[in-house]
């Protein structure tokens, strides 16, 4: 039961971290993008230039999420439906992936399957008393000699088990499972007419290179949701998919869930 509990903890602090993480990093942006817009609906280029040099990036990373502004700029005067999907889908994608590179340490953390964990932290979640350091290692050293490589393969049929089984996004039309391909829309389609073909020079090229099998949503499934270009490929259909969805705005909470959340308790009814 430690062991069970333990590994509960863990997970859930990793999940936890990572919402965090994404919230605390985006949401300001995201705020300050729309008071811009908000105070001048056409803002010009050097208000621009402006709101995205004062974006604090990642070295390596963080030029995709000032080029996914940019195009939401972009995409705020184009008088043409498609190529306006077209920007704004191209926009989401890279916010998606710069996300989802700075997640991979507790997506990792949350799928890793508990065993070494236990191996390096045997108190904690085993016996609830000390152990001499020289004795743990030496525990650590005989068991990654003698079952490091079955250990291996545990842990890798944990992180397609706990995709299949457990990576679940709730929506208001019902629950996608991220190990199974996207689904159609209700229509029967795979994507909205406005993306069924991506033509633009800001979006085909993300397609092409983060999508397993382009144009479909065959294949989009991740096998393991711990593997970047995995969850990317997911994204990608999703993404795609269901960008104009107009479910999607319904409120996530009622105002009585939001009241409880506010005062920190777990909302109750449909989350």
């Amino acid at each position: 039961m430690r062991y069970a509990r333990m590994t509960v903890e863990d997970t859930s602090t990793q999940i936890a971290a990572g919402n965090k993480l994404v919230y605390s990093k985006l949401a300001p942006i995201f705020a300050d993008f729309l008071n811009m817009v908000r105070e001048q609906p056409r803002p010009d280029e050097a208000r621009l230039q402006k709101f995205l040099e004062g974006i604090v990036v990642e070295e390596s990373i963080g030029e995709g999420l000032r080029l996914a502004f940019s195009y939401y700029f972009k995409a705020l005067s184009e008088k043409d439906p498609k190529a306006k999907a077209e920007l704004i889908y191209a926009a989401n994608v890279l916010i998606g992936q710069h996300e989802q590179i700075r997640l991979q340490g507790p997506i990792e953390g949350a799928l890793t399957a508990p065993i070494r964990a236990a191996m390096h932290d045997p108190e904690r979640r085993w016996t609830g008393t000390p152990i001499p350091m020289i004795i743990r290692q030496l525990l650590v050293w005989l068991i990654e000699t003698l079952f490091g490589a079955w250990i291996d393969r545990v842990e890798k049929k944990w992180k397609t088990a706990a995709t299949k089984m457990l990576m679940t996004l709730a929506t208001p039309t019902g629950v996608l499972r991220l190990g199974e391909d996207v689904p159609p829309l209700p229509s029967g389609e795979q994507y909205p007419e406005a993306l069924r073909n991506l033509t633009l020079p800001e979006a085909l090229p993300l397609m092409e290179q983060l999508d397993y099998t382009p144009n479909l949503l065959s294949g989009s499934g991740a096998a393991d949701w711990a593997s970047l270009n995995d969850r990317l490929n997911y994204i990608l259909d999703l993404f795609r998919s269901r960008q104009q969805d107009a479910t999607l705005f319904q409120a996530p909470f009622t105002v009585e869930q939001i009241a409880g959340i506010s005062i920190g308790k777990t909302p109750g009814g449909k989350l």
